[in-house]
């Protein structure tokens, strides 16, 4: 599989799911739609090299999101918007373009363990 075409319809009490190592290129926006109890999602060893703004729209009860080893370069502006419940967040083993990449922590209160990159 290397890419998420559809949402995952009728999985609305879904809360972990694991995607990793499945060589998946890109994720569409809006991709994990109707997914509103999602907890904790495991992207991680795949070859994403972005993520675009509104990929995790709707994963408001998101905790847990693991990115590591991908072949993402840069975070874009929008990219973890709306996961007000995210504490964790690893991006650890991904070939950033620049030492500057950095997480703003106002858009995520409550995150307290970032892995990967730094706190802007």
């Amino acid at each position: 599989m290397q890419t998420l075409d559809l949402p995952f319809p009728g999985l609305k009490k879904l809360r972990w799911l694991s995607l990793g190592s499945n060589k998946l290129t890109t994720i569409p926006a809006r991709t994990f739609q109707g997914l509103e109890q999602l907890q904790e999602l495991y992207l991680e060893y795949n070859e994403l090299t972005t993520i675009p703004a509104g990929a995790f729209q709707g994963l408001g009860e998101l905790f847990k999101l693991d990115l590591h080893g991908n072949q993402l370069t840069i975070i874009p502006a929008g990219t973890f918007q709306g996961l007000v419940q995210l504490q964790e967040l690893d991006l650890r083993g991904n070939p950033w373009h620049s030492w500057s990449v950095c997480i703003n922590s106002s858009s995520l209160p409550l995150l307290y363990y970032l892995s990967g990159v730094n706190f802007c």
